[in-house]
């Protein structure tokens, strides 16, 4: 995807320059400081800023374009990541390459991987969850007695890849069925 980027940024760059550091907050700032995004945001409260190429929209994180403006090419493999910890931050001068392992270890070092609030993620107490843990037994009870997961699915409103990952243990494993 990058690669494909990189093309457009060549092909339009100066429009694209000026409309991604439009929405960065930019006023009263040394080299030193965080330039916060003030474009959209996803719901890890990242920035992220819209592209739309060959009528289809993507949406990669604005740290990584302010970071293929200023440095170029990002092997696909990589993350950028921040040394500042700023998830709105976009100033190229904080933000670093790093694969996942080292993207976690990053986070470890710093006090943000705390193992312990995991469990209290878990289930119905995760903000993003769709499912309380009633619903995840009661469907792990219905699959096990012959219901077909696209129908599970379809009467609680999730896709069918998470009933099958509830079924098969790859979520809501931390209750005891």
């Amino acid at each position: 995807m990058d690669m494909m980027i990189l093309e457009d940024i060549y092909g339009w760059q100066h429009r694209l320059h000026n409309r991604f550091w439009s929405k960065v907050d930019l006023e009263n700032r040394s080299g030193d400081d965080c330039w916060l995004w003030r474009g959209a945001k996803n719901t890890l409260g990242y920035g992220h800023f819209v592209i739309t190429r060959n009528g289809k929209h993507e949406y990669p994180n604005a740290s990584r374009i302010a970071y293929l403006l200023e440095h170029g090419e990002i092997d696909d493999s990589l993350n950028v990541l921040h040394s500042c910890d700023n998830p709105l931050c976009v100033n190229p001068s904080h933000l670093f390459l790093g694969t996942d392992r080292e993207n976690i270890i990053d986070s470890c070092n710093k006090g943000r991987w705390d193992h312990k609030e995991f469990p209290q993620q878990r289930g119905q107490l995760n903000q993003r969850a769709k499912l309380s843990d009633n619903d995840a037994f009661i469907i792990k009870v219905r699959e096990f007695f012959g219901e077909k997961q696209t129908w599970l699915a379809a009467e609680y409103g999730v896709q069918s890849p998470a009933i099958w990952k509830l079924c098969h243990g790859r979520c809501w494993n931390h209750l005891q069925f």
